[in-house]
């Protein structure tokens, strides 16, 4: 759609596009238009416009051209985990001379990769020092689901399945997060998340139900069955986390409350 809005503005300098009369706007598209919208496209030096989400706008207000919505299905990749249900979402900034612009969630992509958008109710953001870990750490009941992803830096993620009725119990996968690639990870219920900071980095969380301490559950982030092969020197961990519990002994709990499958 082109459109030109009221403007009592005598040109764009540099461009050769003259305003209509004051009160007018236009309903097509002429060939003298086209002209200029093709002179305009061209030029290496454009100071009066901006690129934004697919739309050419000229902020002296005279002329605002849209283009066809460049953030669709096509534009966020979705991979699936090495672990049962788990997803990755990743999609492809728009990059220019002024940085770049992505979307980082969308529900409808969501939605139709069996995701509930709605139900996620609580959004948390946490800053962690280079070589800190924040690990394991996994919820009881009916567990969370959680999308994370790095906002700024970069993170080495780990989850491991805790869910013993799952097909890729005992499994663990790890990812890297970072304002790169800006990959956003779907968590279903019933994992251990964790992650080291390669840099110093912002990771921001949605859970679908409100926290609950005494739900959490947590494995060391040094537990010799699961040895995780962590990228760097550890450099900060909490004492809760130095605290946490053994996989072998969590995982005997989590077992123990797990209803047996019924009889053929």
């Amino acid at each position: 759609m082109i459109s030109t809005a009221p403007s009592r503005t005598r040109g764009i300098a540099g461009t050769g596009v003259e305003p209509e009369p004051f009160g007018q706007r236009s309903t097509g598209i002429s060939p003298s238009l086209n002209s200029d919208i093709d002179r305009l496209l061209s030029l290496s030096v454009r100071p009066h416009t901006h690129l934004i989400e697919g739309r050419l706008t000229l902020v002296t207000g005279i002329l605002v051209i849209y283009f066809p919505d460049i953030w669709d299905d096509k534009h966020m990749k979705v991979e699936t985990g090495t672990l049962d249900g788990v997803l990755i979402f990743i999609p492809t900034p728009y990059r220019d001379e002024r940085g770049l612009f992505t979307r980082t969630f969308d529900a409808s992509i969501a939605a139709a990769h069996g995701l509930d958008p709605v139900s996620f109710v609580q959004d948390s953001q946490s800053r962690t020092i280079r070589g800190g870990i924040r690990a394991l750490h996994g919820r009881a009941g009916q567990g969370e689901a959680k999308l994370v992803r790095c906002a700024r830096g970069a993170i080495y993620d780990v989850l491991v399945d805790a869910r013993p009725d799952s097909p890729t119990y005992g499994a663990r996968m790890s990812v890297t997060l970072d304002d790169e690639s800006f990959a956003h990870l779907y968590v279903p219920p019933g994992l251990l998340h964790g992650y080291q900071a390669l840099t110093e980095a912002d990771v921001c969380y949605r859970i679908d139900r409100e926290h609950d301490p005494a739900e959490d559950i947590s494995v060391r982030y040094d537990d010799p069955d699961l040895a995780i092969d962590w990228p760097l020197p550890v450099t900060a961990i909490s004492r809760r986390d130095l605290a946490a519990g053994s996989w072998r002994r969590v995982r005997s709990v989590l077992e123990a409350a797990t209803p047996a499958p019924p009889e053929a």
